[in-house]
């Protein structure tokens, strides 16, 4: 509850995965060897985004750009578009033992968000090929380029974010060399500014782009999935008794996990601000419910607070490839 209002909303999504097709030549004549940056704690994409976490990706990709002689053979890290990456690792070509003090004095900055990252040096079995000159400086330049953190706090929620961009996965698929980056936000025009910061660096460094999403719904007195006091039908929803959290419009951590799935009450609904994304009936957490429309009975506001719709990015930027469903 939230100045004695239930709020049901999520922020927008958009998926961004980028691709090049790879580049690659023979391998030159110099030792190989396999750079590790591993132990981070990842997380997830809204919840933990504005934790100060380290991207294991970018620290790497900086790191490589300004490696001397060093040739990479290949560069990957990550899971999914909306995870935090945890690791990346590359293997690289270079004349002798890559000096690792500027890595690790990168990672000095976020030693108490991220304690566990470590950075590890070894050989490795010679690959066959490495990138070329040309597409390894275009490769590191757009990863580095990529917008990764906080972009906004959302001003009708203090202390929730209202915008962000997460860096979730990067490595080679075939003959392809694949980015996936996940862009959230409460309103339209931040969205619009994060996807114009991309669309133009991923077509300066040779990356085609494809999207997929849902959008953002509102979680304030217009939203399809707000009732409270201040609401001329309040009366078919009465306010629990100690109930939990329950969701806001953006991506604030843990939100809704006050509130359980009818039938199931050991169950979550969603567990995270917009993870859900399904019809569902709501009630408190069992035993603090005081009989109202929330005790497993549909009411007419909750029973289609989301419908599913197709995905339509902000005026002005173009949604790449196909759409789906939220």
């Amino acid at each position: 509850f939230h100045l004695g209002r239930a709020v049901v909303g999520s922020a927008s999504g958009r998926r961004e995965t980028w691709a090049a097709p790879l580049d690659a030549g023979p391998a030159p004549a110099l030792p190989a060897w396999r750079l590790t940056l591993s132990g981070g704690r990842g997380g997830h994409s809204g919840d933990d985004i504005n934790r100060g976490r380290a991207n294991p990706i970018k620290l790497l990709a900086a790191y490589l750009a300004g490696l001397p002689g060093g040739r990479i053979a290949s560069l990957s890290g990550g899971l999914t578009h909306n995870a935090i990456p945890a690791q990346a690792e590359a293997v690289v070509f270079c004349p002798a033992e890559p000096d690792l003090s500027p890595l690790r004095a990168a990672l000095a900055g976020y030693r108490a968000a991220d304690p566990g990252l470590t950075v590890a040096c070894a050989p490795a079995e010679r690959p066959e090929r490495a990138w070329t000159p040309a597409f390894q400086a275009h490769a590191l330049a757009f990863l580095m380029g990529l917008y990764h953190g906080v972009y906004a706090m959302e001003p009708a929620f203090p202390g929730t974010v209202g915008a962000s961009a997460n860096l979730g996965r990067a490595g080679t698929e075939g003959d392809v060399y694949e980015v996936c980056a996940f862009l959230r936000s409460t309103r339209p025009e931040w969205e619009a500014e994060l996807a114009g910061r991309h669309m133009p660096l991923g077509t300066a460094h040779g990356f085609s782009l494809s999207v997929t999403g849902y959008p953002g719904w509102p979680g304030g007195g217009a939203g399809p999935g707000v009732v409270g006091a201040d609401r001329p039908d309040a009366g078919a929803l009465r306010r629990p008794r100690g109930a939990g959290a329950v969701g806001v419009p953006g991506q604030g951590p843990r939100a809704g996990h006050g509130l359980r799935r009818a039938g199931h009450p050991g169950r979550p609904l969603g567990g995270r601000a917009g993870a859900s994304g399904r019809t569902a009936r709501l009630r408190p957490a069992a035993g603090r419910g005081d009989g109202g429309p929330l005790d497993g009975r549909p009411s007419t506001q909750c029973t289609k607070y989301k419908q599913a719709r197709k995905y339509a990015p902000p005026a002005g930027i173009p949604a790449g490839g196909a759409t789906d469903r939220a």
